[in-house]
């Protein structure tokens, strides 16, 4: 199988939504081959260089099928807000959801302005149905603690999220952050900051990726998970990295009102 690469700076997960800005030029090419001829592109973690110029990606990656492509004009993106890329031309916003995991068995820096790659499929292998629900159980329970740290960390309030409501993802910088704002809000403020919870899977395989997808960690650690094998051995390690993080998070919590309750008593 051959399709498009498209190097990022982050690891997208079979199952998973993922919207996107298209601004080079090089990858306005590639948008428009992947609709002309129905076909997915690959997005791959950059293991070596930027996203701007040459750049290696890693072996695995995850197929992506472009779902909606909307044409924005300078300045701010409509559909989210964020700032658009500098100068005049316009640009894409694409939602794609990812597909199938593949390997990468060869990269063509020639065919064209961006990388093309031969890949091979890469399924999860098997595992026992009742050690994939065990697991998943167990990882269920403890993400529900880890997100409820979370939320604790960001000072706000948590809901479960409602069918097709997408949900809201922190990168470490913002969870550092949070520890400073812990109690700091008004009441508006506080309600303006609820969370909206993930809703988990049954399905184990679809489960392991969602987590994988919802974890706070660096984006080699979620290479890793990707690559592992079968979706058992994905379960198995996010409950290793969750059973990390979440003490870590509530350290920091009890930190933070210990520093408050000790700067009250020297105020009175």
């Amino acid at each position: 199988m051959r399709v498009p690469i498209f190097p990022l700076s982050l690891v997208l997960f079979p199952g998973q939504m993922l919207p996107l800005h298209i601004f080079e030029e090089r990858y306005k090419q590639m948008l428009r081959r992947c609709l002309q001829e129905q076909i997915p592109f690959g997005i791959v973690l950059i293991k070596d260089g930027g996203r701007f110029g040459r750049s290696t990606p890693h072996s695995v990656g995850t197929l992506a099928r472009i779902l909606s492509v909307e044409e924005m004009q300078p300045g701010p993106c409509q559909v989210c807000g964020a700032a658009g890329p500098p100068g005049r031309d316009v640009y894409y916003h694409i939602a794609c959801r990812g597909e199938d995991r593949f390997r990468i068995t060869s990269l063509d820096r020639r065919e064209a302005e961006y990388l093309v790659a031969d890949v091979d499929l890469y399924p999860d292998e098997p595992a026992p149905p009742p050690a994939l629900l065990m697991v998943g159980r167990r990882v269920s329970s403890l993400f529900d603690e880890y997100y409820r740290e979370v939320v604790a960390l960001m000072g706000g309030w948590q809901r479960s999220a409602q069918p097709g409501e997408r949900t809201m993802m922190f990168d470490m910088a913002t969870l550092r952050a949070g520890s400073a704002r812990i109690g700091s809000e008004t009441e508006g403020e506080e309600r303006a900051r609820t969370i909206v919870v993930p809703t988990l899977p049954e399905d184990p395989v679809q489960l392991a990726n969602v987590i994988a997808s919802e974890l706070n960690v660096q984006p080699h650690v979620k290479q890793d998970l990707l690559e592992t094998p079968s979706a058992l051995a994905r379960l198995q390690r996010e409950a290793e990295i969750l059973a990390e993080e979440t003490p870590q998070i509530e350290e920091r919590i009890r930190l933070h009102y210990r520093r408050r309750f000790s700067e009250f008593g020297r105020a009175n």
